[in-house]
């Protein structure tokens, strides 16, 4: 018997794992724990119950801190939110009142991307930005976004390829703001 990991489109405990920092920090829990189980050989046996036991307690330590308010996402040795400043192209820049563009990577090639950005060059097919090769899926990905259009919200399309670039498409004159967050695999 082989211990298999939760689907990734739904929550665990939605009370415990609403947001998806908590997802996929319990994911990866979850995977480090996946290892076949052979009731005929006592010493694996042994050893993964000790594992699922583990499992279990950290778990309920995880749950123990979210019910006394504690809700930073155990990640110590992950990579912080990186700005997206320095990459923007073609006069795209952060909405001064917003959150700054940011992205991250987690050790499972899970990749966040989120801003509000104000158009600079507004072309179907101009890039936004290039993220990191570190950071780029193996095909091209299509998302859809908002944009601000005289106090109408619009839906805009973004590709990422695998190059790096996040080109908008579907935008004209009069957009002010466009906002998103992408989540997707580098795999």
């Amino acid at each position: 018997m082989a211990l298999r990991p939760p689907p990734d489109n739904e929550p665990i405990v939605p009370s415990l794992f609403a947001s998806i920092s908590w997802k996929r920090w319990f994911r990866e829990l979850w995977n480090s724990f996946s290892t076949d189980v052979d009731p005929q050989n006592p010493v694996n046996f042994e050893q993964e119950m000790t594992r699922d036991t583990d499992l279990r307690d950290r778990v309920n330590s995880l749950e123990a801190q979210m019910i006394a308010g504690d809700t930073t996402p155990p990640y110590p040795d992950l990579p912080e939110w990186q700005p997206l400043a320095s990459l923007y192209q073609n006069g795209w820049t952060d909405v001064p009142s917003y959150q700054t563009g940011q992205y991250t990577i987690d050790r499972s090639g899970n990749v966040q991307v989120r801003c509000a950005i104000q158009p600079g060059t507004l072309a179907d097919g101009t890039t936004l930005f290039s993220l990191p090769s570190s950071c780029c899926p193996q095909s091209p990905l299509v998302f859809p976004v908002y944009a601000s259009h005289s106090g109408t919200i619009l839906v805009a399309g973004l590709i990422l390829y695998p190059s790096g670039p996040v080109q908008i498409h579907g935008v004209s004159g009069g957009v002010t703001v466009v906002g998103f967050t992408l989540d997707f695999s580098i795999y």
